[in-house]
Protein backbone atom coordinates (compact mmCIF):
# COMPACT_ATOMS: atom_id res chain seq x y z
CA UNK A 1 0.00 0.00 0.00
CA UNK A 2 2.67 2.36 0.58
CA UNK A 3 6.82 2.60 -0.01
CA UNK A 4 7.58 1.38 3.28
CA UNK A 5 11.20 1.62 3.81
CA UNK A 6 13.36 4.24 1.80
CA UNK A 7 16.66 2.66 -0.47
CA UNK A 8 19.24 3.64 2.87
CA UNK A 9 17.01 0.28 4.30
CA UNK A 10 17.47 -2.22 1.79
CA UNK A 11 20.74 -4.05 1.60
CA UNK A 12 20.40 -6.65 -1.14
CA UNK A 13 23.23 -8.30 -3.68
CA UNK A 14 24.14 -6.89 -6.94
CA UNK A 15 24.00 -9.82 -8.86
CA UNK A 16 20.06 -9.58 -7.97
CA UNK A 17 19.52 -6.39 -8.53
CA UNK A 18 21.19 -6.49 -12.30
CA UNK A 19 18.95 -9.60 -13.06
CA UNK A 20 16.19 -7.39 -12.16
CA UNK A 21 17.09 -4.61 -14.38
CA UNK A 22 18.03 -2.43 -11.20
CA UNK A 23 16.73 1.13 -10.55
CA UNK A 24 14.04 2.18 -13.28
CA UNK A 25 15.90 5.68 -13.90
CA UNK A 26 13.16 6.80 -15.56
CA UNK A 27 11.48 7.14 -12.47
CA UNK A 28 12.70 10.48 -10.98
CA UNK A 29 11.13 9.58 -7.83
CA UNK A 30 9.51 5.98 -6.15
CA UNK A 31 12.13 3.74 -8.17
CA UNK A 32 13.12 2.15 -4.72
CA UNK A 33 9.79 1.39 -4.15
CA UNK A 34 9.42 -0.14 -8.01
CA UNK A 35 12.52 -1.88 -7.19
CA UNK A 36 11.76 -3.21 -3.54
CA UNK A 37 8.12 -4.60 -4.99
CA UNK A 38 9.85 -6.39 -7.97
CA UNK A 39 12.42 -7.76 -5.81
CA UNK A 40 10.29 -9.35 -3.27
CA UNK A 41 8.19 -10.85 -6.01
CA UNK A 42 10.89 -12.72 -7.25
CA UNK A 43 12.83 -13.38 -3.57
CA UNK A 44 12.80 -13.21 -0.04
CA UNK A 45 13.49 -10.63 2.17
CA UNK A 46 14.74 -10.37 6.07
CA UNK A 47 15.08 -7.83 8.64
CA UNK A 48 18.66 -7.49 10.32
CA UNK A 49 18.57 -6.98 13.85
CA UNK A 50 21.33 -4.46 14.17
CA UNK A 51 20.86 -0.61 12.70
CA UNK A 52 23.40 -0.51 10.06
CA UNK A 53 21.88 3.40 8.49
CA UNK A 54 20.13 6.02 9.94
CA UNK A 55 17.62 8.13 7.95
CA UNK A 56 16.86 11.73 8.63
CA UNK A 57 13.88 13.75 6.98
CA UNK A 58 14.70 17.60 6.54
CA UNK A 59 10.93 19.19 6.77
CA UNK A 60 11.89 22.40 6.15
CA UNK A 61 14.64 22.07 3.72
CA UNK A 62 14.23 22.74 0.32
CA UNK A 63 15.54 21.97 -3.39
CA UNK A 64 18.68 19.98 -3.60
CA UNK A 65 18.71 19.51 0.57
CA UNK A 66 15.10 18.57 0.69
CA UNK A 67 13.89 14.97 1.18
CA UNK A 68 11.75 14.26 -2.29
CA UNK A 69 9.06 12.88 0.00
CA UNK A 70 8.52 16.49 1.50
CA UNK A 71 10.22 19.00 -1.26
CA UNK A 72 8.40 17.29 -4.09
CA UNK A 73 5.12 15.50 -2.60
CA UNK A 74 3.20 16.44 -5.69
CA UNK A 75 5.67 14.87 -7.40
CA UNK A 76 5.39 11.62 -5.53
CA UNK A 77 1.64 11.90 -5.86
CA UNK A 78 2.06 12.21 -9.27
CA UNK A 79 4.32 8.80 -9.81
CA UNK A 80 2.91 6.98 -7.17
CA UNK A 81 -0.38 6.83 -9.64
CA UNK A 82 1.52 6.12 -12.28
CA UNK A 83 2.89 3.02 -10.64
CA UNK A 84 -0.18 1.55 -9.17
CA UNK A 85 -1.72 2.09 -12.74
CA UNK A 86 1.71 0.13 -14.54
CA UNK A 87 1.40 -2.35 -11.50
CA UNK A 88 -2.64 -3.36 -11.76
CA UNK A 89 -1.94 -3.95 -15.60
CA UNK A 90 1.07 -6.36 -15.27
CA UNK A 91 -1.14 -7.98 -12.79
CA UNK A 92 -4.13 -7.82 -14.61
CA UNK A 93 -2.14 -9.34 -17.43
CA UNK A 94 -0.99 -11.97 -15.47
CA UNK A 95 -4.27 -12.70 -13.64
CA UNK A 96 -3.69 -11.96 -10.12
CA UNK A 97 -6.74 -10.50 -9.00
CA UNK A 98 -5.34 -10.67 -5.20
CA UNK A 99 -1.97 -9.12 -5.52
CA UNK A 100 -4.42 -6.39 -7.58
CA UNK A 101 -6.33 -5.41 -4.79
CA UNK A 102 -2.89 -4.82 -2.50
CA UNK A 103 -1.19 -2.91 -5.28
CA UNK A 104 -4.14 -0.72 -5.88
CA UNK A 105 -4.60 0.30 -2.34
CA UNK A 106 -7.23 3.38 -2.17
CA UNK A 107 -9.22 2.29 -5.22
CA UNK A 108 -10.58 6.16 -5.98
CA UNK A 109 -8.30 7.57 -8.19
CA UNK A 110 -5.44 4.96 -8.99
CA UNK A 111 -8.50 2.32 -9.93
CA UNK A 112 -10.81 5.00 -11.91
CA UNK A 113 -7.37 5.83 -13.99
CA UNK A 114 -6.63 2.31 -14.71
CA UNK A 115 -10.23 1.60 -15.78
CA UNK A 116 -10.46 3.83 -18.69
CA UNK A 117 -10.81 3.32 -22.33
CA UNK A 118 -7.48 2.66 -23.69
CA UNK A 119 -7.91 6.24 -25.29
CA UNK A 120 -8.41 7.93 -21.62
CA UNK A 121 -5.43 5.65 -20.42
CA UNK A 122 -3.05 6.83 -23.51
CA UNK A 123 -4.26 10.70 -22.34
CA UNK A 124 -3.75 10.04 -18.83
CA UNK A 125 -0.31 8.40 -19.57
CA UNK A 126 0.74 11.07 -22.10
CA UNK A 127 -0.49 14.09 -20.13
CA UNK A 128 2.22 12.40 -17.04
CA UNK A 129 5.25 12.03 -19.88
CA UNK A 130 4.98 15.74 -20.88
CA UNK A 131 5.05 17.04 -17.17
CA UNK A 132 8.15 14.39 -16.86
CA UNK A 133 10.32 15.88 -19.75
CA UNK A 134 8.75 19.83 -18.55
CA UNK A 135 10.80 18.88 -15.11
CA UNK A 136 13.28 17.86 -16.63
CA UNK A 137 14.15 20.71 -18.25
CA UNK A 138 14.17 22.64 -15.67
Amino acid sequence: MNNLFPPIGFIFDLAIARELGGFDDKLPVLGDWDFHLRFCLQHDIWVHPEALAFYHMRRSATGDMGNTVIARKWEHDLYNAYLRNKWLRIGADAGVPALLMNLVGQPGYVAAQAIKQKTGLRAFLSDLNRKRKALRKR
